[in-house]
């Protein structure tokens, strides 16, 4: 029993082994997603102007009421059903029923006080 232990404790640092050496070569490599301390300042800069170029252009959107007044959308109908109520589940769904019949229930056991 001690040796499967042991084994499996060095197992474990055997993975968290190549798992710091996988993270530290992706790293190395450049293929990491952290954000490096010494980030290009550029990179930010084109994204803030990315960003900036969209809220413009949805800024100059203009919305007008004349679709309202269309013929054709006069004439759209509303085709929804009404969904009938459903009755709600049990307070507590994670408590076991007792006496419903289903497989494995059965009545709880109390013990009652002896009587002196």
């Amino acid at each position: 029993m001690r040796y499967f232990i042991s084994l499996l404790g060095l197992a474990a640092i055997v993975g968290a082994g190549y798992f710091a050496l996988a993270q530290y070569t992706n790293i190395a490599y450049g293929q990491s997603d952290l954000v490096p301390i010494n980030q290009n300042l550029t990179t930010s800069n084109a994204n803030g102007a990315q960003v900036l170029s969209w809220l413009s252009r949805l800024q100059s959107i203009k919305l007008d009421g004349q679709i309202f007044s269309d013929p054709d959308f006069a004439t759209l109908q509303d085709r929804s059903v009404d969904i009938a109520p459903q009755p709600v589940g049990r307070p507590n769904p994670y408590l076991p029923t007792y006496g419903t019949g289903s497989v494995g229930s059965s009545t709880p056991k109390v013990a009652l006080p002896r009587a002196q």
